[in-house]
């Protein structure tokens, strides 16, 4: 599989085996990630960050009731980010996370699916909630679904580290 979806329940590592994803197979990698930013009564907004450029934006914000999404951040750094994954030398793709705020952004979903239909390894982090396009995404044969609510970290960890290396032994 040239996909690999890692979904779970919050703070459970899911960004964590991303990192000690790439750190084991020292691979080139573009995309972004989401950040903390300031911490609110309801948890944290979060900011995303362009892995290349470091550019962040946020994609969050507390309306004082509830979480709120910024749709922009999504159709602009968003949406950069990931023609220039497309784009690039890279082999390896990470998008985390992908989830509610931009459900309603097709510009960015779009270029989500331009990755997925690429010969980039996509890896990406999907939020645990029953939100359509992830449930879709999750349904294509190109890719693979780790859940860490019933894979341990680290059998999660040697599964993916394997396929990788086995597919870039492959390539050679």
């Amino acid at each position: 599989m040239k996909n690999i979806f890692i979904t779970g329940d919050r703070q459970i590592g899911k960004s964590t085996l991303i990192s000690h994803i790439l750190s084991e197979c020292q691979k080139e990698y573009v995309g972004y990630r989401t950040l903390p930013d300031q911490k609110v009564s309801m948890g944290y907004t979060y900011v995303m960050q362009d892995m290349t450029t470091q550019e962040t934006m946020p994609i969050s914000f507390y309306n004082g009731k509830r979480m709120m999404g910024i749709p922009e951040t999504f159709s602009d750094l968003g949406v950069r980010c990931l023609k220039h994954a497309l784009k690039s030398s890279c082999e390896i793709v990470v998008l985390d996370e992908l989830g509610r705020f931009e459900q309603e952004n097709l510009d960015f979903i779009e270029s989500v699916y331009d990755l997925l239909d690429s010969e980039k390894w996509v890896i990406a982090v999907l939020k645990n909630e029953p939100i359509s396009y992830l449930l879709q995404m999750k349904q294509r044969e190109d890719c693979q679904l780790y859940d860490l609510n019933t894979l341990s970290f680290e059998q999660a960890e040697q599964m993916i580290i394997s396929e990788i290396k086995m597919k870039g032994e492959e390539d050679e």
